[in-house]
C-alpha cells in the first residue's frame, strides 16, 4: 500500500556489493475457472481433458488440474468420496477476502441492509483457515478490521461498519444542485427579455457541470487508487484471493447522467445540442483507470465480486430522492463499470436486487465449486491475455482475462508485503524476527533494532578452498492503517572453509538491521524475507513494535 513508514535502513551485517539481478523465474501460473450450466448452477466432475487454456490466443498444455470443492461433512462412519481430481495444496484451498464498503456512494439504509446479510453469511463465506479484512472508503481508506481468521473479530468489524456514516445524500445533493443551477439559468434567461440568451444560459450550465464532473472524477480516481493499494495485501499470497466490493456508484463517465438531464432541459427550450452527452463527457471519463485497475487485479489473480448496492434514490430514512431519469442513467453508467471489473477478473456483478442474502449466496456458491488450471507461461511480454474454453455445450465459463509474468524480485516483493497482513505465510524455512528497544531519533523519528535469525543451511558452492553462499534480506514496515514503506533489500555473502561444511547442521545465521521509522500510534510491523539466492528458497518472518 502507500509509502509512509520507513525513512532509512542501515544494515550492520557485512554486505556484498552485487546488485539483486532481475530474473524471470518460470513458475506455474494458476488460473481459476468457474463453470456454470444454463441455469447458473456449478458443473462439477469435469476433468483436465474438458478444458482448453489459451495464452495470447495460443493453446497451452495444462501442467496441473484441481477441482476445488468444499465437501460437506460426511455422515458418521461413512467413507469419504473419492475426489474427481487430485487435491489442491492446502494453502491454495484457503481463501483471503477483502470486504470493501464504498460508503461515499451508498445510502445508509441500503448499506446497512447489505451489512445485515454479511453478518448472517460471514461464517459461510469465511471458513476455518480463511482470513478476511474489512475496509471502508469514505473519501479516504479506513481499515475497520485488519486481516484475521477470528470470526468474532470479523463480526465486531461488521457491527462497527453499521455505525459509520455514509455520504450518498451528499452525492445526490451535488447532482441535484447541478440540475437546479441549470433550471435557474433557464428561468433567468426567460425573464431577461433577451439580455441573457438561452444559448448563453446553456453554456454557463455546462461550465458549472464541468466543475461538478471534474470533482466527481477526482473522487472516483482517488477511490480506484485506494482499491489498487489494497491489492498489495493479496498479491503475494498463494490463497484464493477475493475482493468483495459493495458500492452504490462507480461511473465510467462521471456526471454523464446529470449532463444528459441538463441537455434535455435545454432541448425543451429550443436549444440545439451539437453533440450527445456521451461525447461531451468523454474527456471526463475514467475508463482508462478502470481498465488498468481490472488488469492489475486480474494479473495478480484477484477475483472481484461487485455488489451494486444500487438504490441510490433512497436516503438514510428510506425516502425516495432524485429525478428517476437521472438515477436510471447513473445505474447504467455504474453497472457498466462494475461489470467490466468483474468480467476481467473472473468474478461477477450482482445488481438489480436488494436481496443481498441471495447475492452473497451466489458468491459463496462460486467459491465452493471451481477449477484451478496450471500452465507454464511462454516467453514474451509481462502481461498476457488469458482465455479458457470448456468442452460442455451451453456451459458458461468465467475466468480472469490477464496474467502478468513477474520477476523473482517482484514475486518476493509481493510476498513480503502479503506477509505483513497474513499470519502463517508459507516458506521453505523458518525465519525468526525480533524487534529490540525503540529509541528516539531526530525530528520525530525512532530507531528500531531488528534481529533476523534463520537456518545456516543455505545453498553453498565451492570457490577455491571455501564454500560460499548468498542471501538477500528484504524488509518492509507497515503502520496499523495499512501504510507501508518502500521495499528495502541488501545482498549478503556467507563463506567458510570447505572442511567445516559438515558442521552446519542445526546452526543459525543472524542478520541485524536498524529501521528508522516515523512516530505512529499503535503497533507497527516489520516483515522480512530471507532469500537463498543460490538455492531459490525463501523464508518469511515478522515482528511488531511501537514507535510513540
Amino acid at each position: 500500500m502507500r509509502s509512509a513508514t520507513a525513512i532509512a535502513l542501515a544494515l550492520f551485517a557485512a554486505a556484498a556489493q552485487a546488485q539483486v539481478s532481475e530474473v524471470i523465474e518460470v513458475r506455474v501460473a494458476n488460473v481459476d475457472v468457474v463453470v456454470l450450466d444454463r441455469a447458473g448452477k456449478p458443473i462439477t466432475g469435469l476433468t483436465k481433458d474438458d478444458f482448453q487454456l489459451f495464452e495470447n490466443g495460443k493453446p497451452q498444455p495444462l501442467t496441473n488440474f484441481y477441482e476445488m470443492l468444499s465437501h460437506p461433512a460426511a455422515p458418521a462412519g461413512a467413507a469419504p468420496a473419492a475426489p474427481a481430481a487430485p487435491e489442491a495444496p492446502a494453502e491454495a484451498r484457503k481463501r483471503s477476502f477483502i470486504v470493501f464498503f464504498d460508503s461515499s456512494s451508498m445510502a445508509f439504509f441500503a448499506r446497512n441492509k447489505a451489512i445485515g446479510s454479511i453478518e448472517r453469511l460471514m461464517s459461510t463465506l469465511v471458513r476455518n483457515g480463511d482470513d478476511a479484512m474489512i475496509v471502508q472508503w469514505n473519501h479516504d481508506l479506513q481499515i475497520v478490521q485488519p486481516f484475521t481468521s477470528d470470526r468474532a473479530a470479523l463480526q465486531h468489524g461488521v457491527e462497527e461498519m453499521q455505525k459509520r456514516v455514509t455520504n450518498a445524500s451528499l452525492m445526490n445533493f451535488e447532482k441535484t444542485r447541478a440540475i437546479n443551477d441549470a433550471q435557474n439559468n433557464i428561468q433567468t434567461s426567460r425573464e431577461s427579455q433577451g439580455r441573457y440568451p438561452m444559448r448563453q444560459a446553456y453554456d454557463d450550465s455546462v461550465t458549472m457541470w464541468s466543475t461538478y464532473a471534474a470533482g466527481l472524477r477526482n473522487q472516483q480516481a482517488q477511490l480506484m487508487n485506494g482499491v489498487a493499494q489494497l491489492f498489495g495485501s493479496l498479491a503475494g499470497t498463494d490463497r484464493k484471493k477475493v475482493f468483495l466490493y459493495l458500492g452504490g456508484e462507480l461511473q465510467e463517465s462521471p456526471g454523464l447522467d446529470v449532463l444528459t438531464q441538463i441537455n434535455s432541459l435545454f432541448e425543451q427550450q429550443g436549444i440545439r445540442i451539437d453533440a450527445p452527452a456521451q461525447l461531451q463527457a468523454k474527456d471526463a471519463g475514467i475508463s482508462t483507470g478502470l481498465r488498468l485497475l481490472a488488469e492489475s487485479a486480474a494479473a495478480d489473480g484477484i477475483t472481484m465480486y461487485m455488489v451494486d448496492v444500487g438504490d441510490r434514490h433512497i436516503d438514510s430514512d428510506g425516502a425516495m430522492m432524485l429525478d428517476p431519469g437521472v438515477d436510471f442513467l447513473s445505474d447504467i453508467n455504474s453497472v457498466l463499470s462494475m461489470g467490466m471489473l468483474a468480467q476481467a477478473t473472473g468474478g461477477a456483478l450482482l445488481k438489480g436486487t436488494m436481496n443481498f442474502d441471495a447475492a452473497l449466496g451466489d458468491i459463496s456458491r462460486d467459491l465452493d465449486s471451481y477449477y484451478s488450471l496450471g500452465y507454464k507461461p511462454l516467453d514474451g511480454p509481462k502481461q498476457r491475455k488469458i482465455s479458457v474454453k470448456v468442452n460442455r455445450p451451453g456451459a458458461k465459463v468465467r475466468t480472469r482475462e490477464f496474467y502478468e509474468l513477474k520477476t523473482s524480485e517482484e514475486q518476493i516483493n509481493d510476498a513480503v508485503a502479503a506477509n505483513v497482513y497474513h499470519d502463517g505465510m508459507s516458506g521453505d524455512f523458518a525465519v525468526s524476527v525480533a524487534a529490540g528497544a525503540v529509541e528516539a531519533a531526530e525530528k520525530g523519528t525512532y530507531k528500531v533494532p531488528v534481529t533476523v535469525t534463520f537456518p545456516a543451511d543455505l545453498t553453498y558452492l565451492p570457490e577455491g578452498e571455501k564454500m560460499v553462499g548468498e542471501y538477500v534480506a528484504v524488509f518492509l514496515t507497515a503502520t496499523p492503517d495499512g501504510a507501508t514503506s518502500p521495499i528495502m533489500r541488501q545482498v549478503h555473502k556467507v563463506s567458510f572453509p570447505a572442511a567445516r561444511m559438515s558442521e552446519l547442521g542445526g546452526q543459525s545465521l543472524r542478520a541485524t538491521a536498524t529501521l528508522i521509522v516515523k512516530k505512529g500510534k499503535g503497533k507497527q510491523s516489520v516483515s522480512v524475507a530471507i532469500v537463498d539466492r543460490r538455492g531459490a528458497r525463501t523464508g518469511y518472518g515478522k515482528a511488531t513494535f511501537t514507535a510513540e
